[in-house]
């Protein structure tokens, strides 16, 4: 995308961008963000969206809610360790978050900190792709969750940055919208691959073809951080910068002054049930029948379509109420859990067949995609919004952090599906679920 003399992005680039986002060549909604970054808006908006299309596509390629949960079922690992897939992904690229946020605001360009860090998971995946060719069973999952684990940290690195790369580039207003964007797009290229998946990979299938989403995953990361490098991103302030202990002190003054930043994280905590659940839901999936629609395939294809579908919506919903996108997602994956369980005493009563079972089930995982964009796009739209843009990366990383030490109890989730199954950890879930709903809608509007 080429530029001219004075810095901006040429009558060519702005045609485009007009078609893709025209609200943004609104000046009035400029008013937080330098006007050199304003300038550069449509450029930057164009890079981000290519970013988020190749990692969002990534995501669902190595997702530890259905593609890794399966790889590790295949190789004999048990609900206990499977259900500390979410937690690990929560847990690192969240806990880590308070200690790198001083750090980060030492480098002017905080781009090229999530490049490095996209480039970090693309090898991590390799490494997890690698491992799926061992012939030690009973060694290779527990190696694969701990690869698992550092690539989540890197993905935390990177949240930290993305969020101030964010805050500096794109206009308070229209942050909701790209993000919707990006999970839009992102989810139709993972549409279009869960359809080859549908067709070319079977529950007979070697778990080494499995394991070849993994590589193609990998190769998207860096593709990923090819096009957030292309950003353009004015230098940002490098002093303030803090010690990891100061910087944790810091954070946790804040849960103390700022009531509405603990109200939205007591939100957050609830809604991470949502992320929790999905594994949970994938096994029991895999329990209820062995219709072909509930393959690997098919429940990829449901959370994508529900991704292309809700993204943008959510996208222009959370620019006017993003605390209202967390409460009606929470709702969604509430009355989505329930058509769960009612579906599964309606086949062992045998009131339905498995087609028709694996169809409910279909929406099933459609509404809780729909949640799980939903809470996402929301909760981080509330955060960069609510949040002083000097203060931005400390009230990031804070509420990552309080996450990643909330999930560290989701983990238990996985023991205690072992010891009670799985059908009462949906129960647990609901409530949990319900509670996420009514926190969210008491929260603070943000204008």
């Amino acid at each position: 995308m080429s530029k001219n003399s004075h810095g901006g992005t040429t009558s060519n680039s702005k045609n485009i961008y007009e078609i893709i986002y025209p609200e943004l060549e609104d000046d009035r909604v400029c008013s937080e963000i330098r006007d050199q970054a304003c300038r550069e808006a449509p450029h930057n908006y164009f890079w981000n969206l290519c970013s988020g299309m190749a990692s969002k596509l990534a995501e669902q390629l190595a997702s530890p809610s259905i593609v890794l949960t399966w790889i590790l079922a295949a190789l004999g690992a048990p609900h206990a360790a499977i259900g500390l897939l979410q937690p690990a992904k929560e847990v690192g690229s969240m806990f880590p978050q308070l200690i790198v946020a001083g750090k980060i605001r030492a480098f002017k360009k905080r781009k090229l900190i999530w490049s490095a860090a996209a480039c970090f998971q693309g090898l991590c995946l390799l490494v997890i792709y690698l491992l799926t060719f061992s012939n030690a069973d009973q060694l290779t999952w527990p190696i694969i969750l701990a690869v698992f684990f550092l690539f989540s940290v890197g993905s935390g690195v990177a949240s930290v940055a993305f969020s101030d790369v964010l805050g500096k580039t794109i206009p308070k207003g229209a942050r909701g919208s790209l993000l919707g964007m990006r999970g839009m797009l992102g989810g139709t290229l993972s549409l279009m691959a869960a359809i080859m998946i549908h067709f070319y990979l079977k529950e007979s299938s070697p778990i080494h073809h499995y394991a070849y989403l993994i590589l193609f995953a990998s190769f998207l990361w860096f593709v990923s951080s090819l096009c957030f490098y292309q950003i353009d991103e004015f230098a940002g302030e490098v002093e303030g910068g803090k010690s990891a202990i100061h910087q944790l002190s810091t954070g946790f003054k804040l849960l103390k002054q700022d009531r509405v930043f603990l109200s939205f994280l007591i939100s957050r905590t609830y809604l991470l049930s949502i992320t929790l659940s999905i594994p949970f839901y994938t096994l029991h999936a895999r329990e209820l029948g062995q219709s072909p629609l509930l393959q690997m395939g098919g429940l990829i294809f449901a959370l994508s379509l529900s991704q292309i579908l809700s993204s943008p919506f959510w996208g222009k919903f959370s620019d006017i109420t993003a605390n209202k996108v967390m409460s009606v997602s929470g709702l969604i994956a509430l009355a989505s859990g329930l058509i769960a369980v009612v579906v599964e005493w309606l086949r062992h009563a045998d009131g339905i067949g498995p087609e028709v079972a694996a169809i409910i089930y279909l929406l099933v995982f459609f509404g809780l995609g729909m949640a799980q964009a939903g809470a996402r796009i929301g909760r981080k739209t509330y955060l960069v919004d609510y949040a002083p843009s000097k203060e931005r990366p400390l009230y990031v990383a804070m509420a990552n952090t309080w996450m990643g030490m909330m999930t560290i109890l989701g983990a238990g989730l996985g023991v205690f599906s072992d010891r009670f199954g799985l059908t009462e950890t949906l129960y647990f879930i609901l409530v949990l679920n319900l509670l996420g709903v009514l926190s969210s809608f008491r929260m603070r509007e943000i204008k």
